[in-house]
């Protein structure tokens, strides 16, 4: 059997005349030839030509700083994301990154010059899952200046994070509590906002934003596309974008839901006549919650209106995003497997499904195995 070829040795061959031939393909895609006298001779050229090599990529660029990076990554590399998402990474750079690492050459980054400057002093006044993002952001970056050869490695990966504590407690509502908001919704002007959200799942975002023409009345479908997203910064005003993740998805789900839907519409329908020129949809005309005057609900008032309805019901404190987390929670235990649920609320893996209900399926392998318990116990 030949023996395997070291790493940094590349090919090395005999020639015709005697001598030897070396290659090996550098950073960069670049491929390098060497000649010799002998293989020994070829194989310590072939190093030498690594080496050097990776010296002219740390060169490339000596006297960028890390600021000087930060800056041109987030102009060219994060102008295409998402608005929330871009408004996020400059936060993280403008904040927490160029005034503690700015000053520093690319170059001469390492792995404990991050440590000392971000993730420690960061410990003593964040959380753990705030420093994840911040280095999260940072390790983009650098990885960035990796592919284009800035930097031979990326100094984010030799970091130590600190543990991120059990994410907190789903709260779903039970069923008395849905009973409860279902009859003290009936004849409310969020009426059909919140029951859509408690048999759907759908984010905030997403059902803020959802249009007509995304309901399929007739195949009883309907197409998540979009999200109405918040504004970032003074001056930006509320903007139709894709879904988390840019997940399309369609639902289909209980069949009141079309029903609620249904009543919706003419409701808008009432409105729309009943204001006349008044009636006014601003910049997004075929919304399916509007408020009464044709505007655009937002998350805030969302928020505020379902506190006000929970109030009204004497029902505790709950989030409009646990209404999402009620239908998840109902759909597992109603039988619905996890690949399906997960599709519906379109959380990117199955795994994080079972993760963040963990205490749903505990709870049903052991409503499984009384089952089979019973069974057994028949027979």
């Amino acid at each position: 059997m030949a023996k395997r070829r070291d790493n940094g040795d590349g090919n090395i061959r005999k020639r015709t005349n005697n001598t030897w031939e070396g290659r090996i393909l550098v950073t960069g895609n670049k491929r390098v030839y060497v000649y010799g006298k002998s293989k020994a001779e070829v194989k310590l050229k072939l190093k030498e030509a690594l080496a050097q090599a990776e010296i002219d990529i740390k060169l490339k660029n000596p006297e960028i700083t890390v600021k000087d990076w930060l800056t041109e990554w987030l102009d060219l590399y994060r102008s295409s994301v998402k608005r929330g998402s871009k408004a996020q990474c400059e936060t993280i750079v403008e904040l927490h990154l160029i005034p503690r690492i700015g000053s520093i050459l690319l170059k001469d980054l390492t792995p404990m010059d991050i440590q000392r400057q971000v993730i420690a002093p960061l410990t003593k006044i964040r959380s753990p899952k705030t420093i994840h993002n911040i280095h999260g952001v940072l390790h983009k970056a650098l990885e960035q200046a990796v592919m284009l050869h800035y930097i031979t490695t990326n100094p984010a990966n030799g970091c130590d994070l600190p543990r991120i504590p059990k994410k907190e407690t789903i709260k779903p509502l039970d069923k008395a509590d849905i009973k409860c908001l279902l009859s003290k919704l009936d004849g409310d002007p969020e009426e059909y906002l919140f029951k859509v959200a408690l048999v759907t799942g759908l984010r905030s975002g997403e059902l803020i934003g959802l249009t007509w023409d995304c309901v399929d009345f007739e195949n009883s479908v309907i197409r998540i596309t979009h999200q109405m997203t918040s504004p970032r910064k003074p001056g930006e005003e509320y903007e139709i974008e894709e879904t988390k993740s840019s997940n399309y998805r369609t639902l289909s789900p209980a069949p009141i839901a079309f029903q609620w839907l249904k009543l919706q519409k003419a409701k808008q329908e009432k409105e729309k006549q009943t204001l006349g020129k008044a009636w006014n949809s601003g910049r997004y005309k075929n919304l399916v919650f509007t408020m009464l005057n044709g505007s655009h609900y937002t998350q805030s008032w969302v928020y505020k209106m379902f506190q006000r309805v929970l109030k009204s019901a004497g029902l505790g404190h709950y989030r409009v995003h646990d209404l999402r987390h009620t239908y998840v929670v109902d759909a597992l235990r109603a039988g619905d497997d996890v690949k399906t649920v997960q599709a519906s609320a379109g959380h990117y893996s199955a795994a994080f499904t079972l993760d963040r209900y963990a205490h749903v399926t505990a709870s049903m392998q052991r409503e499984s195995a009384a089952r089979m318990q019973s069974f057994l116990d028949s027979l």
